[in-house]
């Protein structure tokens, strides 16, 4: 992404208000008597060489903005506005960097009071700082949750209570800390899978590739959609893969014991790493895949891919004609561009296709219009489009209120 400027203004002792119209929500509020004298402070977006490393499930959430590197007598406000999506399961972290050495995390000045505004909270990340790091940047991850584990065992609890670990007495000789991810599979998810192949959350514990003196117990419970466990064969897929490395999963189903209680699948392993339980319905035409690992990497690659939220705005303006603009945006603040805007998320570097515009009145279908969404690029905004709609009635009225924007697979209303 090329170098540019997203806000630049003087402040004095009196203080002020910077805010971007590039990307609506980032602002920094200077307190009155914080700087001694005028000072120009600018934020651009930067190209920086040196880009925080991210690992696997881990993505950027907005590009890195790079500051002016100025002290404050008091503490400012910053506003940073993100983009990528934020779930129940997943948390934003702040890093900062000088002369794009190192990345340090800026979790403690993080500001957490709670907002008289619900959307704020969920689009913006809040900073109170005394001094302006040189570059700035969000990303997601799995929310993290560090437990201490005594040689005594214990069991270790996840978002869903079904999803756990537990363990045994002497499997850990000193107090560890461990770390339990889950990576839910919600339903946009499942348009990946092959005809008839269901998959369970995936539980990673963290650190993965540690060996442990006693066997640990992995409880995944199965798919909400599976009422027979006797329609499916069941396959267990284990990762040990960590860090940036790519992951890649391996059939260990042979080598586990699944122990079954109700709905929740029981086996045990001595290693730590991230489980993945398969599910593919017997007497269909999946039995005829012998290696489930293509289709499991084509799933965990939908599960894994951020979505980034944008706006949808159309209008007419022929009788045969309509403009359709997409902008990246946050759900508190944007100006609105033409007509009315439905909410979405789209996924980060995949052909979207809009498949459907239609009014109270049908009309004949017309040629789908595919675009490519490229993250953080050109400010924010997506693609300007005009689509010529294949009617030879002049149905349509002068307003948008009457339509519907759908994008094929990977569409999401907030």
């Amino acid at each position: 992404m090329e170098e540019e400027f997203l806000a630049c203004f003087l402040v004095d002792a009196r203080g002020g208000t910077l805010k971007s119209k590039r990307i609506p929500g980032f602002r920094l509020i200077v307190p009155p008597n914080a700087v001694e004298k005028p000072t120009r402070i600018f934020a651009r977006s930067s190209s920086a060489k040196n880009q925080p490393k991210l690992f696997d499930c881990e993505a950027a959430a907005t590009p890195v903005i790079e500051l002016s590197p100025v002290h404050f007598k008091a503490n400012v406000v910053l506003d940073i506005p993100v983009l990528g999506e934020h779930r129940s399961n997943t948390e934003m972290v702040v890093l900062k960097s000088s002369m794009e050495s190192k990345w340090y995390s800026l979790q403690d000045h993080l500001d957490d009071s709670e907002s008289e505004d619900p959307a704020f909270e969920e689009c913006c990340k809040r900073l109170r700082l005394k001094k302006l790091p040189q570059f700035i940047f969000v990303h997601t991850r799995p929310q993290v949750v560090s437990l201490n584990v005594t040689p005594a065992g214990g069991t270790l609890a996840a978002i869903d209570e079904r999803l756990r670990v537990t363990f045994p007495e002497g499997a850990l000789t000193k107090p560890t800390t461990v770390i339990p991810l889950i990576s839910l599979i919600y339903s946009i998810h499942r348009t990946a899978c092959p005809a008839g192949v269901l998959t369970s959350p995936i539980l990673t514990l963290e650190p993965r590739r540690r060996r442990f003196h006693r066997t640990v117990i992995y409880n995944i419970p199965t798919p909400c959609e599976i009422k027979d466990l006797g329609d499916y064969h069941t396959r267990v897929l284990c990762s040990i893969t960590e860090g940036d490395e790519p992951v890649m999963w391996k059939d260990v189903t042979n080598s586990v014991d699944i122990i079954w209680h109700k709905d929740i699948a029981m086996f045990s392993g001595n290693v730590s790493g991230r489980f993945w339980l398969i599910f593919r319905k017997k007497n269909s035409k999946t039995e005829a895949i012998s290696d489930i690992i293509p289709a499991a990497n084509l799933i965990y690659s939908q599960v894994t891919r951020t979505r980034y939220r944008a706006g949808v705005s159309a209008k007419i303006t022929t009788s045969n004609e309509v403009e359709v603009k997409f902008i990246s945006k946050s759900p508190s603040s944007v100006d609105l561009y033409l007509g009315e805007t439905f909410s979405c998320q789209l996924l980060n570097d995949k052909n979207h296709v809009i498949k459907n515009i239609y009014s109270a009145i049908p009309f004949k279908p017309f040629q789908e219009l595919s675009f490519s969404l490229k993250q953080f690029a050109s400010s924010y905004q997506l693609p300007d489009a005009k689509i010529k709609l294949d009617s030879t009635e002049n149905y349509f009225p002068k307003s948008s209120s009457a339509f519907t924007l759908s994008i094929k697979d990977q569409f999401i209303q907030l």
